[in-house]
């Protein structure tokens, strides 16, 4: 390669790092961002941000309907979720993490509950 070449690479290279990086600081991902649960197990969700620490978060679990029966489970300051004894009808919640300074910087991950192990 010459090195106008090698030069233009490297330019290219660093804009797309800071591109990157910059569309990570603006936003907040929840890992994992789908799991599976049975009833009354717990599951730690981790934070991909730089922007806050994952105690700072509001964190929250809310239906994927409108009508919901039973309980949805709760999530306390450190992102951990712990599902309902019974299963909430549908099955299916929302882990969501928001920035309290932000609110439309926020992550979400779906969880799938289902019944104990027979």
């Amino acid at each position: 390669m010459k090195r106008t070449e090698i030069v233009r690479f490297l330019l290219l290279w660093a804009t797309v790092g800071v591109a990157l990086r910059s569309a990570s600081d603006t936003g907040i991902k929840l890992i994992p961002d789908n799991t599976e649960l049975r009833v009354g197990e717990t599951k730690t969700f981790r934070v991909a941000t730089a922007r806050v620490m994952p105690q700072e978060l509001i964190w929250k679990v809310i239906s994927t309907a409108n009508r919901y029966t039973g309980e949805l489970g709760v999530v306390d300051s450190n992102g951990v979720y712990i599902a309902p004894a019974v299963l909430p009808v549908p099955n299916t919640v929302v882990v969501r993490a928001q920035d309290p300074a932000d609110s439309t910087m926020f992550g979400t991950a779906t969880v799938t509950l289902v019944n104990a192990v027979p």
